[in-house]
């Protein structure tokens, strides 16, 4: 009976240890920068949708492009996935900001001033302002402001 209790947690221990996984460091500003200056050069390819030359394999070529050049500053081994779910989210935090900045300009006197933002969201905000995602469709109400 000792074995077995002896097996069981020796196996208990190994499969615990193998759905661990090793965490990559945190992007560094450096990274960050190589991202946005290379989506910044390829804007057109990543954002446009398929069709006119525009194909998957193109855009995922330019995000291997992106990875190759984020692993050369040797930092961590970064794949194009982890490059681009990167752009995407630091992209939604830039919108948050930016929405957050419009309400604050129609919002009427007092508050507290506005909070700084950094460099890289005033970068994306700068590069995606005009798209519709971020200022939304020219002319179109909200269904919710209809009804209230």
């Amino acid at each position: 009976m000792h074995w077995f209790v002896n097996i069981y947690f020796n196996i208990a221990d190994k499969s615990s240890a193998k759905t661990q996984r090793d965490r990559k460091p945190n992007f560094t500003q450096e990274e960050v920068n190589v991202i946005q200056d290379q989506v910044q050069k390829n804007y057109k390819v990543i954002n446009e949708k398929f069709g006119d030359g525009i194909t998957n394999s193109r855009k995922t070529a330019v995000w291997s492009r992106i990875s190759i050049l984020v692993r050369a500053l040797g930092v961590a081994n970064r794949s194009p996935k982890d490059c681009k779910d990167k752009w995407a989210n630091t992209k939604k935090e830039a919108k948050k900001v930016f929405n957050n900045r419009s309400k604050e300009q129609r919002a009427t006197g007092g508050g507290p001033q506005p909070t700084k933002m950094s460099l890289a969201i005033e970068r994306i905000i700068d590069l995606c302002k005009d798209s519709a995602s971020f200022k939304g469709l020219e002319g179109v109400e909200s269904v919710l402001g209809m009804y209230q």
